[in-house]
This record gives structure tokens, sequence and C-alpha cells, in this order.
């Protein structure tokens, strides 16, 4: 579906939609008043022909800047395993950024660079900084992609297992922990 099949006004939501991702702000941009926005910003997002025309305009989009899952987990990848000693020379001074392979640089995220002076104002000299991406939320990110990290926990095992009767002891006392076993949900210490 494409945003020809639009109304002028929800074609105009679909395009600020797509600058932030906020339907409130979308709705007040193309014209809905600014007490009904939000309503109106959810109810466009809940539109078949509206979410149908935002997916293909971000589909375009990731296309045309080849933005694809595969090159977001190779950046990830980048941070997550970078070693700063391949931004190093031997002796500890920072390597001229043209001998510096790309993993290395997708890891930099950012570089200060002040020239150094002496009393009488000759440059003797620059000070190179690099600030480098954040390694614990890269990790983070790529751990839960490969969903080694799980905010929920299952505990799954027979009526006999420690866990089990921990649990059932817990529920004894009002907790609403709820053991799973053979892929059915069962309660344990209630009547």
């Amino acid at each position: 579906m494409t945003k020809t099949n639009l109304t002028a006004r929800q074609a105009m939501f679909v395009s600020e939609f797509l600058v932030d991702g906020n339907a409130t702000a979308a709705a007040r941009a193309a014209g809905y008043s600014a007490k009904t926005a939000k309503a109106i910003g959810s109810e466009n997002l809940a539109k078949p022909a509206i979410a149908a025309a935002i997916a293909e305009a971000r589909a375009k989009r990731f296309a045309r800047n080849d933005i694809t899952a595969e090159r977001i987990l190779a950046e990830l990848a980048c941070v997550a395993f970078f070693d700063v000693r391949k931004a190093l020379n031997p002796d500890g001074t920072m390597k001229p950024l043209s001998e510096i392979d790309d993993d290395t640089a997708a890891a930099i995220a950012g570089l200060d660079l002040a020239e150094i002076r002496d009393s009488e104002g000759t440059p003797i000299g620059v000070l190179k900084r690099i600030k480098i991406a954040d390694k614990l939320v890269a990790l983070d990110k790529l751990a839960r992609n490969l969903g080694l990290l799980q905010d929920k926990i299952k505990l799954v095992g027979d009526a006999e297992s420690p866990i089990m009767v921990m649990i059932q002891r817990i529920n004894s006392q009002g907790s609403s922990i709820r053991p799973v076993i053979e892929g059915v949900v069962e309660e344990y210490g209630r009547a």
C-alpha cells in the first residue's frame, strides 16, 4: 500500500511520523488539533493503510541507506569486541587514523584534537584523545539479540524438585510465582 491510498492529512502524518517516531507530534504537524493529537496519532498508527505506508517508507529508507540487521549486528560486534591496543602504537601513542583498521575505527565514538603550543605560541604538538563507544552496552545488545539475556525467568521441573518445593512454600505465603511443568502452568499451594 502506498501513500497515494491515504488522504493528504494521513500522508502528512506518515511523513511527520518518520521524522522522530512521535505519533502525537506527527498528528499536530499534519494539522490535527492539539487537543486530539494524542488520540488521533494512536488511532492513525492502528490503521492498516497508515501502518503499511510507514513500513514501506521505512523499508525504502533502510534499503537506500544499506541498513540491514546483519550490518547493525556487525557494528555492535566491532564495539563489543574492540581491543584498544589496535588503536595504539607499541609506545602508547595513538596510531594515525590512516593506519587504524575498519573494525577499530567503528568502535571509536569520537576524537578530540588539541594543538599544543609553547610559551611563545609556536605549535609543538597535537594532543589526541579518542572516545570509545560503550562496550558494555554493545555486549548487552548483542547478548539480548542472541537470546543470552532474558528479563523473565522461567522455572521448569518436576513437583518434587527443591526449587518447586521452595515455590510451593513461597506461594503458601501469598506470592504469585507460577511454576511451569511440561508446558502447563499449575498453581501450587493454593486451593
